[in-house]
């Protein structure tokens, strides 16, 4: 988020002129952050997660864990189909 968050402060400009909506690539980074953190850790302290998110705490952090764990279902279900061998209609 911290990388973002400079990003998207230097860069007012292009965001704006790509119709970029802050607050929509906001929730896309926690998300994201949310799912990378998730992947590094077996369990995650809610201090860890708000401070990954940059939320102020106490914070509802469901907010963000529901819609990390539907978007972590779908790639892993994604994920799995690709991977399947090919089989053929005998």
């Amino acid at each position: 988020m911290q990388a973002f968050n400079a990003f998207s402060t230097s860069n007012a400009a292009v965001m704006s002129k790509l119709k970029l909506d802050k607050d929509a690539c906001v929730l896309k980074m926690r998300l994201l952050s949310l799912c990378s953190l998730a992947s590094r850790q077996d369990s995650i302290s809610y201090a860890d997660i708000a401070a990954c998110l940059q939320v102020p705490s106490p914070h509802p952090l469901l907010v963000w864990a529901c819609p990390a764990g539907a978007l972590a279902y779908w790639a892993v279900s994604t994920l799995s189909k690709a991977c399947r061998p090919a089989t053929t209609g005998d």
